[in-house]
């Protein structure tokens, strides 16, 4: 308009921008201004500005104009739509336009088919993950990639389906090692890509280990994770390694074995604690009732430099409740309180300091402290189990009146 000549690389770069930062009305704007000279490129990254933020109707109704608009649809846009409603776990929709590239004489790929396991996978239907794999390579002829292999391997463990994605990691690994693979990757020039290199790598063995997590296989987690610290797989263990071991071995109560986990990790000079990792210890050590460990473990963290939040206080007040070591409940109390910026105990929380004071007796104003604190939460509003304790711990008292206006 006005005669000002649209300048599409420029409108294309900043539709790419908009996708990356999450900002799709804008991309769909910026596709407008770009009038008659829209095109593939245009097209694609403004349907995946639309699939990052989850707006699937905005993604599909975008690659349907470019039927109107005159714009010739290939395997990227395809790709593109694909990827969009697949992150909204539409899996049906996938398949669907999947035919419709068939039909166009368009090929699906691996990013087709990755983006695919990962429709599968948000729309909680695994049970299509493995015969899709053997579809790849059996009807379609596409040799599987890392790309594909790992994404099959993350859908899968992502229901605890461990048996399946040891599996599928099982027949990564034999191909990789396939002389006939090797012949043909020696006669090729330079270094494979990091999609062509199918031999499983550190996505590979985290998603394996989130499937172990998932599926309660604390020990086999235990030995993924021994090998990979000893260099038998060829990959060292990362943050994400040590945490899902970790999260395995609270699943299974094994809270001395988180403490060994810790303690070896703390000793990897390749890897930093977070406050997730210690947090995990912490749940571990709050199931098993070991409040003194875990009142320890607090100083511990901060001497590492990692400040405790309100989950890290709230665990420790959990497993020092069923203690009946309410000062120490208090304290920590009064920690959550200090961190700011809205820091605040949650409902488990303050039931378990409320259900402490009523136990250890003579404590009833503590209880209902806590009660009127409640009362003017936004996020641990008192519930009947709130009320009950505090009255209880009034009755035990005999203090008859306040009970009946708790009550009231």
């Amino acid at each position: 308009a006005g005669g000002v000549r649209v300048n599409i690389t420029a409108i294309n770069a900043a539709i790419s921008a908009c996708a990356r930062a999450g900002q799709w009305q804008t991309a769909v704007r910026l596709l407008d201004r770009a009038g008659a000279r829209r095109d593939n490129f245009t097209y694609s990254t403004a349907i995946t500005a639309c699939g990052r933020a989850l707006q699937e109707e905005e993604a599909l109704a975008l690659f349907r104009r470019m039927e109107s608009d005159g714009v010739r649809r290939n395997a990227v846009t395809y790709n593109s739509v694909v990827a969009a409603v697949c992150a909204c776990g539409n899996w049906r929709a996938a398949m669907e336009l999947m035919g419709e590239m068939r039909r166009e004489g368009i090929q699906p790929d691996n990013r087709t088919f990755s983006s695919l396991f990962v429709g599968l996978k948000n729309g909680n239907r695994l049970d299509h993950v493995l015969e899709l794999l053997h579809e790849m390579s059996e009807v379609h002829g596409i040799e599987i990639n890392a790309i594909s292999y790992n994404s099959a391997i993350s859908a899968l463990a992502s229901g605890g389906e461990w048996e399946a994605a040891l599996d599928v990691v099982k027949h990564m690994r034999d191909r990789s090692r396939d002389p006939r693979r090797r012949r043909r990757r020696a006669a090729s020039n330079g270094p494979p890509s990091p999609a062509e290199d199918i031999s499983p790598g550190l996505i590979t063995y985290n998603a394996l280990l989130l499937a172990f997590e998932r599926g309660r296989q604390w020990g086999r987690a235990s030995n993924l994770l021994r090998d990979m610290i000893a260099g038998k797989l060829a990959v060292r263990p990362d943050i994400t390694s040590y945490n899902l071991c970790l999260s395995a071995a609270r699943n299974a109560g094994t809270w001395t074995r988180t403490l060994e986990i810790l303690k070896h990790l703390e000793k990897d000079p390749a890897v930093t604690p977070t406050l997730l990792t210690y947090n995990t210890v912490l749940h571990a050590l709050e199931r098993a009732d070991q409040h003194d460990t875990a009142f320890k473990l607090l100083y511990h963290m901060r001497a590492r430099g990692v400040d405790p939040d309100a989950t890290s206080f709230g665990l420790a007040i959990l497993a020092a409740s069923r203690a009946r070591q309410l000062d120490v409940c208090l304290a920590l109390h009064r920690e959550i309180l200090a961190l700011g910026g809205g820091a605040a105990p949650d409902l488990d929380v303050y039931n378990a300091i409320i259900d402490c004071a009523a136990a250890v007796g003579d404590r009833s104003g503590d209880a209902v402290r806590m009660l009127d604190e409640m009362k003017l939460s936004d996020s641990a509003r008192p519930n009947s189990f709130s009320y009950s304790k505090v009255i209880s711990a009034l009755l035990k008292e005999r203090r008859y009146a306040a009970a009946v206006e708790t009550y009231r």
